[in-house]
């Protein structure tokens, strides 16, 4: 029951995010997790990804990303050093149900 009804919660979350666009005006919905658990929550403690502007260079390090590709076990996507960092934040975008590149 548990599983069922977080996959219903991170189903709706995402699907929300999807027709928000950038997260602009209304913030984008918390996504949690295969377990049920925020990004926010502790041990966790991630930066909320609110709207675009949370993936920008200065928002989201080297170091978050990572934690975030972990948290929601994207397996990282590889490619040519110079565009690996793009990929990444794209899987997780796709993940949180974020359509703007």
């Amino acid at each position: 029951m548990h599983q069922s009804l977080t996959m219903v919660h991170r189903s709706q979350a995402k699907r929300n995010n999807l027709t928000i666009a950038a997260g602009s005006t209304v913030e984008f919905d918390l996504v949690p997790n295969q377990d049920g658990v925020l990004p926010t929550e502790h041990p966790h403690d991630l930066p909320a990804l609110l709207s675009v502007a949370a993936f920008t260079a200065e928002n989201m390090t080297d170091r978050v990303l990572r934690r975030y590709l972990t948290f929601y076990s994207i397996t990282p996507p590889q490619g040519r050093a110079l565009e690996r960092r793009q990929l990444q934040i794209n899987a997780l975008k796709r993940e949180i149900g974020c359509t703007i590149s």
